[in-house]
């Protein structure tokens, strides 16, 4: 276990990763790694969002303007409604 000085230090972590802690000790780690957590949550969801909208729109972009009009869409609106259909 590691714990911290009232001075900055770097740590490394169990799992490999160097993180700064000061006089929050053990705690100061926890809460750190918590960040760490949410903050690759977010990019992780991020990441599928912009993939569900890249294959909306390539599978929009494939269809003809016959089946974009039958679906009640132009091909000028494919990539708003991608957008929409990937955030949900």
């Amino acid at each position: 276990m590691h714990s911290c000085s009232m001075k900055p230090a770097l740590v490394e972590a169990p799992d490999g990763f160097i993180l700064r802690c000061s006089r929050g000790g053990e705690r100061g780690l926890a809460k750190t790694k918590r960040k760490f957590a949410i903050a690759f949550k977010f990019i992780t969801e991020k990441v599928q969002q912009w993939r569900r909208y890249r294959a909306a729109v390539r599978e929009l972009s494939q269809l003809s303007d016959r089946d974009l009009a039958d679906l009640g869409l132009c091909r000028a609106e494919i990539e708003t409604v991608a957008r929409k259909g990937a955030r949900h």
